[in-house]
């Protein structure tokens, strides 16, 4: 589960200050703790992933077709029953009880994130050998911040090794070049990223790990944090993004408990 604060500071005024990491700016506001807050599922946000992974400048992000849209859209699809358990407890919560914390993404222990991984790597290879191996090479990337932890460590080098041979095998059957594959996940993982920014709520400049004819891709926000500026710019012309939460704990009636949020790319 992704949480968003009920209210979103404005952007920071312009500075010289070097752009942040941007995963260094979303897990800071995924540690917040937040007991009232937007509730947003980690399939929803790949879906989002998805749509601005289809509207990317081609010149600079090529080869993605309906399959690996597809594929983008569901590479979370393993967190659907945690989500929707998440949800459950959430809408559960009245007057007379606790509130509980919701628990986010990366609060799960490394053995029941491989769980979650390998559900969603399984589900993306039923749609394409490709699209399976994108997912894979994804989560086997990620996997590797975990090695460092002595406790998550054996897990995760068992992941990584069984990952590298089901990549070996659907790259073989999806007889797609190294050079495409690369920049495939590479898309894929600045959306994912995108996305999480959005989704968290975020508002102050950033940097991808990504990049455009070498030079990495960097986001400014402006004004009330609903829009940004990406340079280099990976979409071909101004877009606007959109994302919903679920409110937690739920409001009585007459409250909202659902909201709309809004980013604006330039």
């Amino acid at each position: 589960m992704i949480v968003r604060p009920l209210e979103v500071p404005l952007a920071p005024e312009p500075s010289r200050k070097a752009a942040e990491p941007v995963w260094a700016a979303i897990e800071r506001s995924q540690s917040q703790k937040l007991e009232s807050c937007w509730l947003i599922t980690q399939p929803t946000h790949a879906a989002l992933a998805a749509e601005m992974a289809a509207k990317l400048d081609d010149e600079q992000f090529p080869d993605i077709d309906a399959n690996v849209v597809r594929a983008i859209a569901l590479h979370d699809a393993g967190w659907s029953a945690a989500d929707a358990r998440a949800i459950q407890t959430s809408r559960a919560v009245d007057g007379n009880k606790k509130i509980s914390r919701v628990r986010t993404f990366l609060e799960y222990q490394a053995t029941e994130v491989i769980e979650i991984w390998t559900s969603s790597i399984e589900t993306a290879a039923k749609l394409s050998p490709l699209g399976g191996a994108l997912v894979s090479r994804h989560f086997a990337s990620i996997a590797g911040h975990y090695s460092a932890d002595p406790k998550p460590a054996e897990p995760t080098r068992m992941f990584m090794k069984r990952e590298a041979e089901r990549q070996e095998a659907l790259l073989k059957r999806s007889l797609a070049s190294a050079q495409k594959v690369q920049r495939l996940v590479e898309a894929l993982q600045f959306c994912d990223l995108l996305s999480l920014y959005l989704c968290c709520g975020l508002a102050g400049n950033v940097q991808f790990p990504q990049t455009i004819h070498n030079r990495p891709i960097e986001l400014a926000s402006e004004g009330d944090g609903e829009t940004c500026r990406l340079s280099p710019n990976p979409f071909k012309n101004e877009q606007v993004f959109t994302v919903a939460g679920i409110r937690h704990p739920k409001l009585g009636r007459g409250g909202a408990n659902s909201l709309v949020f809004f980013l604006r790319v330039k």
